[in-house]
């Protein structure tokens, strides 16, 4: 699993939120989870779109995202970039736990 750092409100507070990655062998899925609300599940087809746009080979496997911690409530398309981050570098054996990530994914 790799994991990378983000942030998120929680009223006026800013809160972590660690973007954890699991990319295994099986049927192909990508599925986010953690709390998230509807605009975190569309970053789904957000980041699939902006890697395959960008001439990225989108991995045949089965793609868990979390979002952690759970009961911290997560919305908007700041996770986007984070996301795409752990999808596009999975087999690099770099530790980016000490990141802190934040951007939205867009095409021109």
């Amino acid at each position: 699993m790799k994991t990378v750092c983000c942030a998120t409100y929680e009223g006026i507070e800013a809160k972590i939120v660690q973007v954890e990655s699991t990319l295994t062998k099986g049927l192909p899925s990508f599925s986010i989870v953690g709390m998230a609300s509807a605009s975190i599940s569309e970053a789904r087809e957000r980041v699939k779109s902006a890697l395959l746009s960008n001439e990225f080979t989108f991995p045949p496997k089965r793609i868990t995202i979390n979002l952690s911690p759970s009961d911290v409530k997560k919305e908007g398309s700041q996770f986007d970039l984070s996301i795409a981050l752990m999808i596009a570098l999975d087999t690099s054996e770099d530790d980016l736990s000490e990141w802190f990530v934040f951007g939205e994914l867009g095409h021109l």
